[in-house]
């Protein structure tokens, strides 16, 4: 049995009508050769500089957190959203853009559940009531997702799914919050 591959490389001449912009080609060119960032898995005694970056992009412009006003002034911290995102890192599947200079500029906080085990762990009692609302809400769609992705994938073993995704603010808009994703996605920080 003969197997004919189509070569990954693309004749230029079937893009010959297309027009792309200068900014377009610049941008482009900047993604595929100068990445000013690397992912790489968040280490346990990275924790703290995780949670200040949280503190400072996440913790304060989540849509849920603004709406339950959870953090009421620029001071005021919430205890139970930080040990929440902690025991995140601590399961060891969390993502992190980070610059050459060790600037945390992306985090992507993971969790995976047992496929087989479709019982939820009892909830640990939450003493904040803003926050424990969150909770609910946060429970009630992580079991209907993954509901849903068992009854699609009888046969999976565990469900990945992304807790919380952040990026600092003056990096927006470059891609690195979708990145962050594919590497989740795709379970590439296993390769990590």
């Amino acid at each position: 049995m003969a197997v004919q591959l189509q070569s990954p490389i693309i004749p230029l001449n079937r893009f010959n009508n297309l027009e792309i912009s200068k900014f377009e080609v610049g941008k482009t060119l900047k993604t595929l050769h100068s990445k000013p960032y690397h992912i790489r898995k968040i280490t346990n005694a990275e924790s703290e500089a995780v949670l200040e970056h949280l503190r400072k992009y996440f913790f304060r412009d989540e849509p849920l957190n603004l709406a339950v006003k959870l953090i009421e002034s620029p001071d005021s911290r919430c205890i139970e959203l930080e040990e929440y995102s902690l025991k995140s890192i601590k399961e060891g599947n969390s993502i992190m853009a980070v610059t050459p200079c060790g600037k945390i500029v992306g985090v992507c906080l993971n969790g995976l559940i047992n496929g087989k085990d479709t019982e939820e762990e009892e909830t640990e009692e939450c003493n904040d009531p803003k926050f424990a609302k969150i909770l609910e809400i946060l429970e009630y769609c992580g079991k209907e997702g993954t509901n849903a992705v068992l009854h699609k994938y009888p046969d999976i073993g565990k469900v990945m799914f992304v807790k919380i995704l952040s990026t600092d603010t003056e990096w927006r808009g470059m891609g690195i919050a979708r990145e962050l994703l594919e590497y989740t996605r795709y379970g590439l920080l296993l390769y990590l």
